[in-house]
């Protein structure tokens, strides 16, 4: 009788903590994605935008941490996507790497024999699984470099102006008048701050100084940063990353990088109105904007950050690292002495680098046709989530173009589905997908891009705005609640969501 109480009382205790759990928590058996995930730490080398000689040969080193529930003990980097810069297979072999341990990652690669601006995706591998960085661990880290017009090996970048060093000699203002720079921080006339190594809210650690802009504490409040004349000389870009501060999760402003010609009393914007609107969402874009077409002319260049949705409570923008680089020919071939701890890859002989793409791709969010954001299924429901964009680029979008999971929640999609119909420049088209809600109640994201007849990933351009770059995902984002329901398909003959392609139907 005993041990039969103490049972009782065990299955008793443990009804009793499971009717306290949350909804939407479930158990569940470590997946080998968890066993196996990488966090992206920083860019030791190469930050995005680096400029290369055609056909220079340069060394790009990561710092990874293994966030995992594994230790790597026999695990190597691979190219994935992209422009391989004639990088080794593999990429490189790592030594073993501890639970939350870091470790620096090498490659040593060859810049492409042709002008343009070239990106290579890269992952890691144990016994032929494949993952990455990301909640899913599936998305890839990558290099982003420039490659340059005439000279020789040996171009090298350089910081011709930097914002951030310079923010104390600029003139700062907001909605309520003149600010001191550095301000002081929860200033509601708004305050501008420099910090050494800010956090933004893709929770990555970029290793780099930025600028912290808070409006003033007022409905449509600004603040902004005029700074001296700076001569502009042919080549130059302007440069940074923009993204709300880590955990200001009510932060939803408006970017202007601007301009003033000496003499003048005009101010231009280079992205024309409406502005590049960033709301927090775990997600920050690289500023890369050529600034040739002001060569040999004084410019004041201004930063600027507004409130876009009413309030300014809540928003701290970031731009990190803000500069103006200038890429100068001849001097030494710069080099890196990297701490990486993994096997160097095997150099293999120089080959020459595909050209470039004859044209570009480019992709405009127009609407979401079905399924909102935070539109509400129940459990196990099965449902059709529809996008509406533009191909702004000049490439066009053939049926060897895919849709593909990038990460987040996947809600019963696939790996990659082929476009069913062709979309020309400046056409308009509707992509559908089979999706099925997630058997627990909460809110759910799922984040998607395109992938080119390339392998090349791209995603939407930000407002049109080309200098942002074409990497920007678009989502699903629902929530779940009730009872749970059979899933079945009305939208497609095809039940298994796994294996629907996307439905595209092209718009005049």
């Amino acid at each position: 009788m005993l041990p039969r109480m103490k049972l009782a009382s065990i299955f008793l205790l443990l009804a009793l903590v499971l009717s306290f759990m949350p909804a939407g928590v479930a158990v569940g058996h470590v997946s080998a994605a968890t066993c196996y995930s990488a966090r992206f730490i920083s860019d030791v080398n190469v930050p995005d935008g680096t400029s290369f000689s055609p056909g220079e040969a340069f060394t790009k080193t990561w710092k990874i941490q293994n966030n995992g529930t594994c230790e790597w003990s026999a695990v190597s980097l691979v190219f994935d996507s992209g422009e391989k810069m004639s990088a080794p297979s593999p990429a490189a072999t790592l030594p073993t790497v501890a639970i939350n341990a870091t470790v620096n990652i090498d490659v040593k690669l060859v810049a492409p024999t042709s002008p343009g601006t070239y990106t290579g995706y890269f992952k890691l591998e144990s016994a032929g699984q494949r993952f990455g960085i990301g909640s899913t661990a599936n998305s890839a880290f990558w290099v982003k470099i420039v490659v340059k017009t005439g000279g020789t090996s040996g171009g090298v970048t350089t910081t011709a102006y930097d914002f951030t060093a310079n923010a104390a000699s600029a003139t700062w203002t907001s909605g309520t008048g003149a600010l001191t720079f550095p301000g002081t921080d929860g200033n509601a006339n708004g305050f501008g701050l420099k910090f050494d190594n800010p956090r933004l809210e893709d929770n990555k650690d970029y290793a780099q100084a930025g600028l912290l802009f808070a409006p003033n504490n007022a409905s449509n409040g600004f603040i902004q940063a005029v700074y001296p004349e700076f001569t502009v000389q042919s080549g130059d870009r302007f440069q940074a990353r923009i993204g709300c501060e880590l955990n200001a999760t009510n932060c939803y402003v408006a970017y202007r990088l601007q301009y003033q010609i000496a003499g003048s009393s005009d101010i231009k914007t280079f992205w024309k109105e409406p502005p590049f609107r960033e709301r927090y969402e775990g997600n920050t874009y690289f500023v890369d904007q050529s600034l040739s077409s002001l060569a040999g002319k004084n410019i004041k260049f201004i930063l600027s950050v507004s409130a876009y949705n009413g309030s300014a409570a809540g928003d701290r923008a970031v731009w990190l690292n803000p500069r103006i680089t200038r890429t100068g020919s001849g001097g030494p071939t710069p080099t890196f002495t990297p701490t990486v701890t993994g096997t160097p890859p095997t150099p293999t002989p120089t080959t020459t680098a595909p050209p470039p793409a004859s044209c570009t791709d480019r992709a405009l969010f127009i609407k979401d046709v079905t399924v909102i954001d935070g539109t509400t299924f129940a459990p196990n429901a099965a449902f059709q989530k529809t996008w509406r964009f533009r191909n702004i680029g000049t490439c066009t979008w053939t049926t060897a173009y895919q849709l593909i999971f990038e990460s987040g929640d996947k809600m019963g999609g696939p790996d990659a589905a082929p476009l069913t119909v062709s979309v020309a420049p400046n056409k308009e088209v509707d992509i559908s997908i089979n999706l099925t809600a997630p058997a627990t109640a909460g809110t759910y994201k799922g984040n998607w891009k395109f992938k080119n007849n390339n392998g090349v990933p791209f995603g939407l351009v930000p407002f049109g705005i080309p200098a942002l770059g074409n990497q920007k995902a678009f989502w699903v984002e629902i929530k779940v609640s009730g009872v749970p329901v059979t899933a079945t398909f009305t939208p497609t003959p095809t039940p298994t969501p796994t294996s629907t392609p996307p439905t595209a139907y092209p718009n005049p």
